[in-house]
């Protein structure tokens, strides 16, 4: 994606120039220079440091910038990205970062330039999508970090918007190429990457490096990820890669693979690469690519990868109203989202509604919200656009209505195996029985107390009663032997299900290991302080000999990762992030991508040993030897103010998840207040007690 941004700056082809105090220009050639002395500067907050045409951008806004690709750099290396002074050709990492805080504020401005030309600009709600994300990063920087930094809302508002204005840009241009994305993604998967870049005098020390942990990993019985972690001290970094990736061997070989299948050693011109499927192409889309032709007269529809312009539009038509807040796009997207894998029809929509008391988004009311389902299909249709959901739906109206290709397909499945049966929808579970028709070579696992995504449409149901539906069963098998954790791990999260209303559906585990260190309760004054507490615990741990990377900090939100990082950055560790979907998706924040590429095609690892800092759905399927569970508070676990119900046992398994990700030591740690003006009133989470 920045690659193409870039490609559009060389077209726009604008007059640039970088200036200091009192206008004076300066080189962009020695732009390390001015952003160095910009950065440590004492101009007013208004005097203007860059001029893109007749555009100004002032002291204030640069320093914005500044701390936020500072932060940045920070997270992928785990340390002061400025004074890495690691030398790449003629300047060091330090100062190539530092000059990419230009680049980064030039780009945009340019950008935005163009945009005026070609008179694209942000919608109300887009405006307002960029405010809120921007209001929501602002809530999460401390006090103490906007009083140093100067950091105001507005300034951050204006910075997201133009970021924004600069990826609605994008995406039209990259409309006007016509790219064929619903071919492209048919040829990609999804897989976890090891990487080490060589060059000319290296290659040969790096091949032999890369092919001794290519033997660990097809040796061993651990997972890719786990032996690339603990073994080889490589990370595995998860990509999507298609036929269209610039790197041919690497594509080529990416695509052949199947789940859970390991390349060969894959050699390139930035360096050598092992790759692991963990998923292929959508069976159900290759299905339908399939067999379109033999009933549909029209081409297959485009898989649209962003449904909100459709539901805004959706709204639009049936409400009639002239501003939509982007929270409420969001919300009606999610229920629309919810109606399909549930596979709640528009006209039962209001039914389901009146059966199971569930309230519509927007305060709409259960018949208007059903109207706007009816009308963002509509939109689609007219679009000649499918959504991800409409792939299953579409697949299983194939099989429910025409039996020889139905059999056709059935035919390519001999034996059909489900992982995490716990969370398999309403619509997921109907395309599975489609496909197995009268066949019974069928294998599920799962384990109903980490059921997780039910907001989502996920539901244990199906799961508690296989039995039912399949019997006779050939082998009904309960794993009730935790080997990864210890006792004292094991009776903690026995602990945490006991009071749950369906506790005789949980199983209670038993560990199969000696005993360990008892379960750490700490209880802090404010959040800073908890962060570095628990950042001053792993640091003992590390000065020990324990390996950072056998470390996880574990959140209940995005929002309490920003403190827990500083705190490990003052203690000189290494970290990586793990977070749920949401700000970091804006355009600004992409970018952090692009600058750990270029620090890796530099020859720099960003796969050194780190402590993980994860939300707790983010870690699910992983597992750390010490893990430090923060916020074990009223609000934040269970989160939200008032919660009961299905909600309530929702967050009591996120939980439950969160504690077995651990193996040898568990920490569970809150904070009485946010910050030292807030008056402590926090209570410890009901499900510690």
């Amino acid at each position: 994606m920045k690659q193409f941004i870039l490609a559009i700056l060389v077209c726009v082809g604008m007059c640039i120039g970088v200036v200091g105090c009192g206008s004076e220009a300066v080189e962009e050639t020695r732009s390390s220079e001015r952003a160095a002395s910009v950065s440590n500067s004492n101009l007013k907050e208004d005097s203007s440091v860059i001029a893109v045409g007749k555009t100004t951008v002032s002291y204030k806004e640069y320093k914005t910038y500044y701390y936020f690709m500072k932060n940045q750099y920070e997270s992928i290396l785990g340390t002061d990205i400025w004074k890495y002074n690691k030398a790449v050709k003629d300047k060091s990492v330090g100062q190539e970062a530092i000059e990419s805080v230009l680049r980064q504020i030039i780009q945009v401005k340019v950008i935005g330039k163009e945009a005026a030309i070609e008179k694209v600009q942000l919608e109300t709600d887009e405006k307002e999508e960029a405010d809120y994300r921007a209001k929501t990063v602002f809530d999460s920087i401390s006090a103490k970090d906007k009083q140093t930094q100067g950091i105001e809302l507005k300034v951050l508002s204006k910075i997201f918007e133009e970021n924004k204005l600069a990826q609605k840009m994008y995406n039209v241009q990259m409309g006007k190429l016509k790219i064929d994305y619903a071919a492209n993604t048919l040829s990609a998967a999804k897989v976890e990457l090891i990487y080490q870049a060589a060059n000319a005098k290296n290659k040969e020390t790096v091949k032999n490096t890369m092919s001794q942990i290519l033997s660990e990993v097809t040796s061993s019985q651990n997972s890719f990820y786990t032996v690339a972690k603990n073994k080889t001290q490589a990370d595995a970094i998860e990509y999507v890669v298609g036929n269209q990736d610039s790197r041919k061997n690497l594509a080529k070989a990416v695509v052949s693979l199947k789940k859970n299948q390991t390349s060969a050693l894959i050699e390139e011109k930035d360096g050598f690469y092992i790759a692991h499927c963990i998923q292929t192409n959508s069976a159900a889309l290759q299905q339908l690519r399939r067999v379109w032709d033999d009933i549909f007269e029209t081409p297959l529809p485009h898989v649209t990868s962003d449904q909100r312009e459709n539901v805004e539009r959706a709204i639009r038509r049936v409400t009639n109203a002239a501003d939509i807040d982007a929270q409420q796009v969001r919300d009606v997207r999610a229920e629309i989202n919810w109606t399909k894998v549930s596979l709640v029809a528009p006209d039962d929509y209001p039914r389901v509604c009146s059966a199971t008391r569930r309230q519509p988004p927007a305060e709409l009311d259960p018949q208007r919200f059903a109207d706007i389902i009816t009308a963002y299909e509509g939109e689609k249709t007219v679009r000649g656009q499918i959504d991800f959901d409409d792939i299953l739906l579409l697949v299983c109206h194939v099989m429910d209505d025409y039996e020889e290709l139905a059999a056709s397909i059935r035919s390519s499945i001999g034996w059909l195996t489900v992982d995490e049966y716990q969370d398999v929808s309403p619509l997921q579970h109907r395309l599975m029985t489609l496909w197995l028709g009268n066949n019974r070579n069928v294998c599920v696992v799962g384990d109903p107390a980490q059921t997780i995504y039910s907001f989502a449409g996920a539901s244990s149901y199906d799961l508690l009663h296989f039995a039912d539906e399949f019997r006779p069963l050939a082998a009904d098998v309960t794993l009730n032997t935790d080997y990864r954790s210890t006792p004292q791990v094991v009776r903690y999260a026995n602990r945490v299900l006991a009071a749950a209303p369906e506790r005789e559906q949980y199983l209670v585990l038993r560990s199969a290991r000696s005993g360990g260190p008892r379960v750490g309760h700490t209880c802090y004054d404010t959040d800073e302080e908890e962060a570095r507490g628990i950042a001053a615990r792993i640091a003992r741990l590390v000065a020990g000999g324990v390996d950072p990377g056998a470390c996880a900090v574990l959140t209940r939100i995005n929002a309490q990762q920003p403190a827990i990082c500083a705190a490990l950055r003052a203690e000189g560790l290494r970290y990586r992030v793990r977070r749920d979907s949401g700000w970091q998706n804006s355009a600004l924040a992409d970018d952090a991508q692009s600058r750990l590429a270029l620090l890796e095609a530099k020859g720099l690892s960003a796969a050194a040993s780190s402590v993980t800092v994860s939300t707790i759905h983010a870690s699910k399927g992983l597992e750390f030897p010490y893990v430090f569970i923060v916020g074990c508070s009223e609000g934040l676990i269970p989160y939200g103010a008032s919660i009961a119900g299905e909600a309530l046992e929702e967050e009591r398994r996120l939980l439950y998840v969160g504690v077995t990700r651990a193996e040898d030591g568990l920490h569970m740690s809150y904070a009485r207040a946010k910050d030292e003006g807030s008056r402590p009133n926090r209570l410890p989470s009901r499900f510690l007690s």
